[in-house]
């Protein structure tokens, strides 16, 4: 029996680490990779203040999983993702370890939430299988998120829309504040972190902070930054179908305005963000997308994430788009279980 062991990562850790990152992408009609250089560890920022990296081992790295803790309203959460294994550890008792070892970090009742590729079948047979050893998966709804390309100018808008200063700072504190009332997954956001734009806020810019407004009142708000400085994804190949498909799939994607098909290598020009809206209406918020779509600049991408339960995915249903589905669980070890309410989703930490 293969002598597995199962530990946290530290420094010594990093470049094998980045190696067997490099040799584990994502299979799937688009074969995806995630980058995290120059610094992996540091990179790590942009998903939690805290951070833990699972590591199974036997000589070299067969295994992987990241934590990340957030302070949340009312809760703590942890973000676990990048779980990957290599085809020599998948239907071994190695895949128990690791989340024995999962279990040992949590210390307290945290929500635990993850992602899958709604494509990645293998993955989803595997850990919602209930298998003595595993935790529960509780289905919590599917994930869309959304690419957008860039607009050259857009149209006269009838909402005032603009980029926030130091003196809305407060107030947008409160916004999002309220939003996390009825919405689960919402970071805890403060005064300090719009001195420095650090922790939920990192990578973010003021001017790339939109928000509408009605009677001096914020009712929406879009955010969007390029997380392309911690890690960038990395377009590793295509399906044999894929790649003769492609250059009409891209001749079509640019008839309808859809963002074409990338070439192999890093994706660089994509930014990523969250979208917020109270309830006045969606008027407010498809005329924030507008604004982020022209901001972005020529060749760039605009990446959302939305809950299927999210009223604003009827704001992009006349938008032209490239859909990407993933589904969204909360881990639980016990019994217990939760209904997660219309979640918050940042493309910048998925």
């Amino acid at each position: 029996m293969t002598d597995w062991s199962v530990n946290l990562a530290n420094s010594k850790d990093e470049k094998a680490i980045v190696t067997f990152l490099q040799k584990n992408e994502m299979d799937g009609p688009i074969k995806l990779g995630l980058e995290r250089t120059p610094d992996f560890f540091k990179s790590l920022d942009i998903e939690g203040h805290e951070k833990q990296v699972i590591v199974i081992k036997n000589n070299d790295i067969h295994g992987l999983a990241i934590c990340s803790w957030k302070k949340s309203y009312p809760e703590n959460i942890v973000y676990l993702h990048s779980l990957k294994l290599s085809s020599s550890i998948r239907g071994s008792r190695a895949l128990f370890l690791g989340f024995k070892k999962l279990k040992s970090l949590i210390k307290d009742n945290s929500i635990i939430y993850t992602t899958i590729l709604s494509n990645n079948k293998t993955a989803i047979k595997v850990l919602t299988s209930k298998r003595v050893g595993l935790p529960n998966y509780i289905y919590q709804g599917e994930i869309l998120s959304y690419m957008f390309k860039s607009l050259s100018e857009s149209k006269s808008l009838q909402t005032n829309i603009r980029s926030i200063k130091s003196s809305d700072i407060n107030n947008l504190i409160t916004f999002w504040k309220d939003q996390a009332k009825n919405r689960s997954l919402m970071p805890e956001v403060n005064e300090s972190h719009f001195l420095t734009y650090s922790g939920p806020l990192l990578g973010y810019q003021m001017k790339n902070i939109l928000i509408a407004e009605k009677n001096g009142v914020i009712i929406a708000s879009l955010a969007f930054r390029n997380v392309f400085n911690w890690k960038a994804w990395v377009v590793k190949g295509y399906s044999k179908s894929i790649s003769i498909l492609k250059p009409f799939i891209n001749i079509y994607s640019a008839l309808r305005g859809i963002p074409n098909l990338p070439n192999k290598g890093p994706i660089t020009n994509t930014y990523m963000g969250a979208w917020y809206l109270s309830a006045e209406g969606l008027t407010p918020a498809r005329h924030l997308l507008e604004k982020a779509r022209e901001m972005i600049g020529e060749k760039s991408q605009l990446l959302l994430a939305l809950h299927e339960d999210d009223p604003l995915n009827e704001c992009c249903h006349q938008v032209p788009k490239r859909i990407l589905k993933s589904k969204l669980y909360t881990i639980r070890w016990d019994d217990s279980s939760e209904k997660l309410q219309n979640p918050y989703l940042d493309t910048g930490t998925l």
